[in-house]
């Protein structure tokens, strides 16, 4: 059985092991320590304090301030922690009683109150900043604001930023090019259609190629290329900016010395015909020049090509001319083709097949097309040719004496033979295309068209490089 007792000022002995009685305060006596003792009630201790032993001499009473007070005794005044430094320095100190207290963090702040570290908003959901267009960036305790990241703009709260358009900002792409921005501060440049490059730089067609060179300041061929570019302008300028591929052979203004250029712009014809023995179907760059012998231009003249041993440069010579040029510059990039620049003309030759507008095609068959002729009037085709208007304007592919020579034996007697004249019409009629004249420079682009005969003849531009070839003559 636990004892228990009541002690007014006192401790009581209780517990299993206790005997119930009270050990009194200094100052009171009696079973319950109810009763002050005569010597303390003389001294009458005020409120927080009571009597006890003198610290100097026990035998003698005097008034202390109780636990948690503290004062002489005549005036006791309840211990306040908090006007010592005991919480953090970034706390608040909360009084809570005698020497009662609580700390507590500030606001920013994080801990127990003994110790408050700053908070970081940045490091908890990245302060809501939206990741992927902001930076969260630390101001102070419990303070941060979002930041647009590089090549981003325009802050809205809750939302982000703006992704910076490059192109509109600080545009890289060429005055032909496309702009597209595909990333933060990653531009993407397209030429346009109609012109080719990476973006950065895009070629227009061999004229516009032409004259930006011939008007780039402080360019290498600056006022150089006028006098060529005339007479293409004279003569050939709408294939070179609709058609191809070319290869154009551009002489320089120097290297017409000697050639009459007003002579030729008077007569279209022979421009055409001259700007034409500078011109190349397809592309030929100069390393496949250097891996051939040959060339056709678009007249049709055989071109040869020699590689030079000492300075390291393609000559190129018409055959049956007289003079080499020299490629000073070559593989020039335009969209159509390509340009190499000579240090001087192509000769300047006679045309194979002379054009006339006044005559028919059956009088303008020269002798050496003499059989092809004889083949038309055979089957009575060249009558139809010369009559106006009936199924005109043709293309006819010529085929020249010596093609039809070379046909294999026997054929060609067979085909002039009663039993074999309907494959004769037939073989006549594949050479001519009705209804359309085709030019040369129009066949590059032309995959395939259908003849007379109603079959079909493609087109293909050949490398000429080890091929045996036929040019067409215009």
């Amino acid at each position: 059985m636990s004892a228990v007792c009541s002690c007014v000022h006192g401790v009581c002995n209780s517990g299993i092991d206790g005997d119930g009685s009270c050990e009194c305060y200094s100052a009171y006596t009696g079973p319950n320590c109810d009763k002050p003792i005569p010597e303390c009630a003389a001294l009458l201790c005020p409120e927080n304090s009571r009597c006890s032993p003198s610290s100097q001499d026990e035998t003698k009473l005097e008034c202390k301030c109780l636990p948690n007070y503290r004062g002489d005794g005549h005036y006791c005044e309840p211990i306040n922690p908090c006007l010592q430094a005991i919480c953090h320095p970034h706390a608040h100190c909360t009084y809570l009683g005698p020497n009662r207290h609580s700390c507590t963090c500030q606001e920013g702040y994080h801990g127990d109150g003994q110790v408050c570290l700053p908070v970081d908003p940045c490091q908890t959901h990245y302060g809501n900043c939206p990741t992927e267009s902001t930076v969260c960036i630390y101001d102070g305790p419990g303070q941060s604001h979002c930041d647009c990241k590089e090549h981003y703009h325009n802050y809205v709260p809750g939302v982000g930023c703006s992704m910076i358009n490059v192109c509109e900002s600080n545009n890289p792409c060429h005055r032909n090019a496309n702009c597209t921005t595909i990333a933060p501060g990653q531009p993407k440049c397209t030429c346009q259609k109609g012109y080719v490059g990476d973006g950065s730089t895009c070629y227009g067609n061999i004229m516009e190629r032409l004259r930006e060179l011939n008007t780039e300041p402080r360019g290498k061929w600056q006022g150089k290329l006028t006098s060529f570019i005339s007479l293409l302008d004279k003569a050939y300028a709408w294939p070179l900016s609709k058609l191809g591929p070319f290869t154009v052979l551009l002489p320089t203004d120097k290297g017409l010395k000697g050639f009459n250029i007003k002579e030729l712009l008077m007569d279209k014809e022979a421009a055409q015909y001259f700007v034409k023995l500078h011109i190349i179907a397809g592309q030929m760059n100069t390393q496949r020049m250097n891996n051939t012998d040959t060339f056709y231009t678009l007249t049709g003249k055989l071109g040869e090509i020699f590689h030079g041993d000492n300075d390291n440069q393609l000559k190129l010579k018409l055959y049956g001319g007289k003079n080499n040029v020299k490629i000073i510059q070559g593989d020039i990039v335009a969209s159509n083709g390509l340009l190499h620049i000579l240090d001087r003309a192509m000769d300047k030759m006679a045309p194979a097949f002379e054009s006339n507008t006044e005559q028919t095609i059956m009088t303008m068959l020269q002798p050496r097309y003499s059989k092809f002729r004889s083949l038309l009037e055979e089957t009575n085709v060249g009558h139809a040719l010369d009559e106006d208007g009936t199924g005109g304007p043709y293309t006819i592919f010529v085929p020249s004496n010596e093609a039809l020579n070379n046909m294999k034996d026997g054929t060609l007697d067979y085909l002039l033979s009663p039993e074999g004249s309907r494959k004769l019409l037939e073989l006549v009629r594949y050479h001519i295309v009705p209804f359309t004249q085709l030019e040369v420079a129009t066949l590059i682009v032309t995959p395939h068209i259908r003849t007379l005969a109603n079959q079909i003849i493609q087109f293909n531009t050949t490398s000429n490089v080890g091929e045996k070839i036929q040019p067409l003559l215009s």
